[in-house]
């Protein structure tokens, strides 16, 4: 609850930063690890070679419900091309059973995971504060870091350029293990 109230407070503040992008990883030992809706242990990471929408979220942010159907759109549209959609939850880990309720009452069809803190979005250069969004290109570097609400025309044209672009050699060979 305490998480909760924290990731609340800080919403509204959160709302009138600016857009962010950085060019560099972000530190591979600091990753955060989180947990998907069966309980495994999933990274970012483990996406390295598509770009990633990696978008926080939470069943209780009343800001984050309106924006669900651009990632439903994102999702179908642009995932056979590449694009992973990635939600990131704040809620907690015995909470999957509402956040599979949520998903489908919402039509999300991409995965979800559970139990985001401020810190974990503190290392994608958002939060604390919901809704958030950060673009992750193929080579694993944050391209956007958007705080509050994100909209179709800010994302789409820079997901398709990031699509267009090659698959670094390294992560071609990562994307044939997965």
């Amino acid at each position: 609850m305490l998480r909760r109230l924290s990731l609340s407070i800080v919403f509204a503040a959160s709302l009138v930063a600016a857009p962010a992008r950085c060019d560099a990883p972000p530190d591979a030992a600091e990753e955060p690890v989180f947990a998907d809706l069966s309980g495994r242990t999933v990274r970012v990471s483990d996406h390295r070679g598509d770009v990633v929408l990696l978008h926080f979220w939470a069943t209780w942010c009343g800001a984050c419900k309106p924006e669900m159907p651009v990632f439903v759109r994102l999702h179908d549209s642009l995932g056979p091309k590449g694009l992973r959609v990635l939600g990131a939850s704040a809620n907690a880990r015995d909470e999957a059973e509402l956040v599979r309720r949520y998903m489908s009452d919402a039509g999300m069809r991409f995965e979800s995971w559970l139990w985001v803190s401020a810190k974990d979005m503190k290392h994608y250069g958002v939060g604390p504060g919901l809704p958030a969004t950060v673009v992750i290109d193929r080579a694993g570097r944050v391209r956007r870091a958007i705080r509050g609400r994100a909209d179709e025309a800010t994302l789409r044209p820079l997901l398709e350029q990031l699509l267009a672009e090659p698959k670094p050699v390294s992560a071609a060979g990562d994307a044939a293990r997965r």
